[in-house]
């Protein structure tokens, strides 16, 4: 009976060990710091890349399996240009990105071709308001 009774007087004490910290009363609520940088994906959200799908698959010699890693090596690129503060527009991330993926494809594409799909020509008949003729300018 002795061995049992250690037993049990064991098995309570660590029950009661384990216990301890929930009968001890409401934790106390652990706040977490704010965060000093918040990063909102907005491609594809506010920015249709659809009409873009076909231009880039024919600068990658029509490999369309390679448009999914154009797309996140130029989502890396964008994402690590802002958070070091050397921003660049979409137009030259994503010809960069264009050229990479490439390069390493063997894919012949010159920084030109690569400009020209990712960056359509400008609408010759449009006019842009004065506030955005700069813009459109460059």
């Amino acid at each position: 009976m002795r061995p049992l009774h250690s037993l049990l007087t064991l098995l309570l004490a660590f029950l009661a060990a384990g216990l301890q910290p929930a009968l001890a009363g409401p934790a106390q609520e652990q706040t977490s710091p704010k965060p000093k940088v918040i990063f909102f994906d907005v491609n594809e959200t506010l920015l249709d890349l659809e009409s873009m799908r076909q231009s880039v698959g024919a600068a990658l010699g029509g490999r369309q399996d390679l448009l999914p890693l154009w797309f996140s090596t130029m989502l890396h690129h964008s994402l690590v240009e802002s958070a070091t503060e050397q921003y660049h527009d979409f137009g030259t991330v994503g010809t960069a990105a264009l050229m990479m993926v490439a390069k390493n494809n063997g894919i012949a594409l010159t920084e030109q071709q690569a400009r020209s799909t990712i960056v359509p020509p400008p609408c010759s008949g449009c006019r842009p308001t004065p506030r955005c003729a700069k813009a459109c300018r460059r």
